[in-house]
């Protein structure tokens, strides 16, 4: 059944709807996968619903990533994470329960006045992948810190609270390897 629900989410995912008969499955499994897509569709406008700064995990503020408010941040010599995301995306979730959810984090964070912004790139978004195309990637997950000095650096996929707490003083930032912990 999960794979038929599975299925059935990825045939109704969109603004579209494709008609979908599927004659051999039992009485009330029609029901299910009724119900069980309109909880997508409800998850799906939740998580559109709204575009304000919004707390993810409870700890960081998260600002929604926009091409034009990045570079509100990036020209005004603000540091900012960018963290592109989706939620298929399986490292993307362990990175979110992990290193990014840890206090000491949201603490640096804090203290250093790091901005953090997220890429949801869950349904792809032509303005999110123009930016990763031109950072030669195509795929997520991709972690990017810019220092107030200029400075770019490209966080390893597998995030550590060391590397991430390591982005809050300048001369270990410009220095670290942020190599994942062994």
């Amino acid at each position: 059944i999960y794979l038929v629900i599975h299925r059935f989410h990825a045939l109704t995912v969109g603004n579209y709807r494709i008609p979908v008969k599927l004659p051999f499955l039992p009485n009330g499994v029609g029901s299910l996968l009724d119900v069980t897509r309109a909880r997508y569709e409800w998850d799906m406008a939740e998580r559109t619903a709204t575009a304000q700064p919004q707390a993810r995990n409870g700890h960081l503020d998260w600002q929604p990533f926009t091409r034009e408010r990045f570079e509100e941040l990036v020209g005004s010599n603000q540091t900012v994470l960018v963290d592109f995301t989706a939620d298929w995306c399986l490292t993307c979730k362990v990175n979110e329960k992990g290193a990014l959810a840890d206090p000491a984090v949201a603490q640096a964070f804090e203290a250093a006045g790091i901005k953090v912004m997220v890429g949801d790139w869950t349904r792809p978004d032509p303005a999110i992948a123009r930016f990763l195309e031109q950072r030669g990637r195509a795929g997520i997950p991709l972690y990017l810190f810019y220092g107030a000095d200029g400075r770019v650096t490209e966080l390893p996929q597998i995030l550590t609270v060391d590397a991430l707490t390591a982005l809050s003083t300048p001369v270990k930032a410009a220095d670290a390897t942020l190599q994942p912990d062994a």
